[in-house]
């Protein structure tokens, strides 16, 4: 996606809008379409979409409740700047 197609290049706002236009999927399975399935789509499970080792190191990390029953719910719902990230294995801030 681009900004010509969208108002943010956030794809945690991606989420919301798909989450707003199709209440059916709930956050877990919002989180998986940006993570494990398109890693399968590619064939590359083992690299992409997890977090194991062997896997590439690009991640986030965002602050939540510690309930774990609403951490899909939490990460979907973050609306903040990103405060850590991890891109090839680099931090970035």
């Amino acid at each position: 996606d681009s900004l010509a197609s969208n108002d943010s290049l956030s794809l945690l706002g991606e989420l919301r809008r798909l989450q707003r236009s199709e209440p059916w999927l709930d956050p877990l399975q919002l989180l998986r379409t940006v993570t494990v399935n398109p890693a399968r789509a590619l064939r590359r499970e083992n690299q992409l979409g997890r977090i194991t080792p062997g896997a590439l190191a690009d991640l986030i990390a965002i602050p939540f409740s510690h309930k774990m029953e609403t951490i899909h719910e939490e990460v979907v719902a973050f609306a903040k700047p990103i405060p850590w990230m991890m891109i090839d294995g680099k931090i970035r801030l």
